[in-house]
């Protein structure tokens, strides 16, 4: 991967991550948003959204290459 997509997918994944976490608000340790959570299941929740949205922005990357005018 050039440094070009590695920025490109950074930026799709920051816009993908902010979408999930205006949509699912995260879960605070005092439990705000539900029952309370352990630092382990909040650490574990981040890491799922981060894995999430470096999902995305693959599956962007990957479709951008079907539309050679978005390069």
């Amino acid at each position: 991967m050039e440094n070009k997509e590695i920025a490109l997918r950074d930026w799709f994944a920051g816009q993908a991550l902010a979408a999930m976490i205006a949509k699912f608000p995260m879960i605070d340790k005092l439990g705000v948003y539900g029952r309370e959570q352990t630092r382990e299941e909040i650490d574990q929740i981040k890491a799922d959204l981060s894995d999430s949205a470096y999902g995305y922005a693959d599956a962007m990357l990957a479709r951008r290459k079907e539309y050679p005018d978005a390069q």
